[in-house]
């Protein structure tokens, strides 16, 4: 059965509370959904909006975002949970680098 909050949403959509946009992910993420009944109520759903000639893209921020998830997704596959520690730790570790290697002048002192 569909979630109660999920056809709230898309009735509230319906009805102009909120502007829909689609991500060429949800269509791709839909496919890997196991519950097929499911996954055939929301693509009804989508379809349904993404005839609305007021679709918008979806942002280009959250593309990065999801972009980069994927990725993660892809070079964390099959890790342990020790191994992916450690992932996001050297992640953790390169991004906040240059950061670190700033040096800092005080010149309130002039």
């Amino acid at each position: 059965m569909m979630q109660a909050d999920t056809m709230k949403l898309f009735a509230e959509i319906k009805a102009g509370k909120f502007k829909p946009f689609t991500s060429e992910y949800v269509p791709l993420e839909l496919e890997i959904t196991k519950d097929a009944e499911k996954r055939a109520k929301m693509k009804a759903l989508i379809d349904d909006y993404m005839n609305d000639p007021d679709i918008v893209n979806e942002p280009s921020a959250l593309r990065e975002v999801h972009a980069a998830r994927l990725m993660i997704q892809d070079e964390t596959k099959g890790m342990t949970v020790a191994e992916r520690t450690a992932y996001y730790h050297e992640a953790a570790v390169r991004f906040l680098a240059p950061a670190s290697n700033e040096k800092t002048t005080d010149t309130s002192a002039n």
